[in-house]
């Protein structure tokens, strides 16, 4: 049975994306509380083995942002990002004819997630880069393909 969480939205001020079910829109590295003013309501796989994408995508209590569990990375609330109370996000990455929103990109600085329309503001200081490799991974009836690009990687969210 999928498992989602609602209530995950975009940040205008910094192009994040952080859990907006809080009672605190959490800290923006642009300055202030997150805004999702514009933001749809984005739904991830949470703590759902079975579920398709990649895996260790974490909520950080203190700034309520998504970053990648691989790295602590920089959080805009002070130090690295706390993971205390999360469960495990996924994320599937370019899998076309799906209900996904494409350009949502990883930043290698901060660990978080934002997305590509606008570089937006990084905890790390300045903009958020991208990293050098592009991961696509996609679904036919029949087949899984992964391919790996240099240059930046475009993850794509499901509504599910």
């Amino acid at each position: 049975m999928p498992v989602g969480q609602t209530n995950w939205r975009w940040c205008h001020k910094c192009q994040g994306m952080y859990f907006g079910g809080s009672a605190t829109q959490g800290v923006c590295p642009a300055g202030g509380q997150h805004d999702h003013t514009g933001s749809g309501n984005y739904d991830l796989a949470h703590d759902w083995a079975a579920a398709p994408g990649q895996s260790n995508w974490k909520w950080c209590n203190k700034c309520q942002g998504l970053h990648f569990g691989g790295s602590p990375g920089v959080c805009p609330a002070g130090g690295a990002h706390s993971i205390a109370g999360s469960g495990d996000y996924k994320l599937v990455m370019n899998a076309w004819e799906t209900p996904a929103q494409t350009n949502w990109l990883w930043c290698n600085k901060c660990q978080g997630l934002h997305y590509g329309g606008s570089p937006g503001v990084c905890p790390a200081g300045g903009t958020h880069i991208l990293p050098a490799a592009e991961i696509i991974v996609w679904l036919t009836p029949k087949n899984l393909f992964i391919m790996i690009r240099g240059r930046s990687w475009e993850g794509r969210l499901f509504c599910w």
